[in-house]
């Protein structure tokens, strides 16, 4: 553990302390990582306002944990391939919809999308669902073997391990995909190095992570846990980006209604870059909203979002199992009866 420069600036100077209260369900994954503590740290940047996990292990014991798919400590495979695919429709549909209306992908040149740690593979089977190339890095190689040999994600460019500067796809992508992912990337230059590589000049990004602003539940402070290096609104990933030469197109945090507390954010890889102030947030009004402002939206939504994923979860699991009783009641009662011998 050892106390590091801002991931965002670099900058060393100031870090204004945020509070975490509850329990990090995260931390015991990382054995030795932590020091036996029970909480991580979390900081804003005295500089640049930027919100992330310090002090933290180094950059090449994070990166070698992920590798070693030490991440997901109980490895589940999905029930099946149709369930999965039910799933990633569910979860990933409205997503691609919202990009390729922000982009409009007749706009293109081609049809070729990168996945920046793609997990079981379904962002990806809706762009080749859609008749795109796909492409991306997996790094845990339990989930990468699902979606090479069950989703039929297959190809060169469909890799195991993580994107750094040395990843060779053999062709530039007219989009980048991540979601979920760089909330918990140790080097967020050495990422956007490697999506300038990757991407064509034109082409987009499309990053959906989770996020404490504008924040709907105390899942929102949730998020912030061993596992996640870094909290990101608008302003600290065009902040980010602005350094690399891409362009805001679009953000929202009000996506869907499926999972809250998330933003979704596209930009345009431009070659424009922004002054290094541009977007920067006062660090004292971040760490106001952070442990002043952010419980009492907490407080004030809980009545409409407490336990909003498991709800929402267990409504859209009855809601599969009625369709299919309909749909194939055969299919439906083998089903039930494994669900019945297991238990």
């Amino acid at each position: 553990m050892k106390l590091v420069p801002c991931p965002l600036c670099k900058s060393s100077r100031e870090f204004l302390p945020v509070r975490i209260t509850g329990q990090d369900g995260h931390i015991h994954k990382y054995s030795g990582l932590y020091d036996g503590q029970q909480l991580s740290a979390w900081k804003v940047c005295g500089d640049c306002g930027f919100l992330h996990q310090n002090p933290r292990p180094s950059i090449e014991a994070l990166n070698a944990f992920y590798l070693n798919s030490e991440y997901h400590t109980k490895y589940e495979t999905p029930p099946s391939v149709e369930d999965y695919l039910e799933f990633g429709k569910w979860y990933y549909a409205e997503k691609t919809d919202y990009l390729l209306k922000a982009i409009g992908p007749d706009s293109l040149s081609s049809k070729k999308v990168f996945d920046i740690g793609f997990g079981h593979g379904g962002f990806l089977k809706q762009f080749a669902d859609r008749e795109w190339e796909v492409y991306g890095v997996e790094a845990d190689k339990n989930h990468f073997a699902f979606a090479k040999n069950d989703l039929g994600l297959k190809g060169p460019g469909v890799q195991l391990g993580i994107l750094d500067r040395k990843t060779d796809i053999g062709t530039q992508v007219d989009v980048v995909i991540s979601n979920h992912a760089f909330e918990h990337f140790s080097d967020l230059h050495e990422i956007m190095e490697s999506v300038q590589k990757i991407l064509k000049k034109g082409g987009y990004i499309f990053t959906v992570v989770p996020t404490p602003f504008s924040n709907r539940s105390r899942l929102s402070k949730k998020w912030m846990n061993a596992s996640h290096y870094s909290m990101f609104g608008h302003h600290s990933l065009n902040h980010l980006m602005g350094q690399y030469g891409f362009e805001e197109v679009h953000h929202t945090y009000r996506g869907w209604w499926k999972e809250i507390d998330e933003i979704w954010h596209v930009a345009q890889f431009t070659g424009k870059v922004f002054e290094a102030n541009a977007f920067v947030e006062d660090p004292r009004k971040v760490q106001f909203y952070m442990n002043v402002i952010n419980p009492l939206r907490s407080a004030a939504y809980f009545p409409i979002f407490h336990g909003w994923a498991i709800r929402l979860g267990f409504f859209n699991k009855w809601k599969r199992r009625i369709r299919l009783l309909f749909s194939n009641p055969g299919l439906a009662f083998k089903k039930l009866t494994a669900r019945v011998k297991a238990a």
